[in-house]
């Protein structure tokens, strides 16, 4: 585990709070967090320990966010529209894009689903950590509401 990131929920809060692998959405895309960015790194963290891989793995944040969209599917609308972040990752059509060498790169998500990254057919584990790796931080449980899944009980 790696606390040097770690703060309060009252604290000055800052961009840089979690690995890039394991960053929420919210916290890539500017629209506020709190402690339920913590429940989307507990789901990064059991998807590789279930699969030996990095869910995210990632190059730069905008492959990452691509990688993101392929696997749990469209972003929520409110996010793109109010993320102080949004526009140096996503064009006004909302497609990813990164900048390098001054040519600016559109990145295609491939369609595909959390269980075919994760390779199982426990349905439940998958449902756990679809829960857990909601994009809206407002859907997402809580850690009293993940404890409380059956696939723990």
């Amino acid at each position: 585990m790696d606390f040097g990131n770690s703060c309060f929920i009252h604290d000055n809060l800052g961009q840089y709070v979690q690995s890039r692998s394991y960053r929420a959405p919210e916290v890539i895309l500017g629209v506020g967090y709190d402690y339920k960015i913590d429940i989307w790194s507990v789901g990064c963290i059991l998807a590789e320990l279930w699969t030996k891989n990095v869910l995210f793995y990632n190059l730069h944040i905008p492959g990452m966010l691509a990688r993101m969209q392929s696997i749990l599917g469209p972003w929520p609308e409110w996010m793109l529209e109010s993320g102080s972040q949004v526009s140096n990752y996503f064009s006004k059509e909302n497609l990813i894009f990164y900048e390098e060498d001054g040519y600016y790169h559109i990145l295609v998500p491939k369609k595909t689903t959390l269980k075919n990254r994760i390779r199982t057919d426990d349905s439940q584990f998958l449902n756990f950590l679809s829960h857990l790796l909601e994009f809206d931080p407002d859907i997402r449980p809580t850690a009293q509401q993940a404890l409380n899944h059956p696939f723990l009980n």
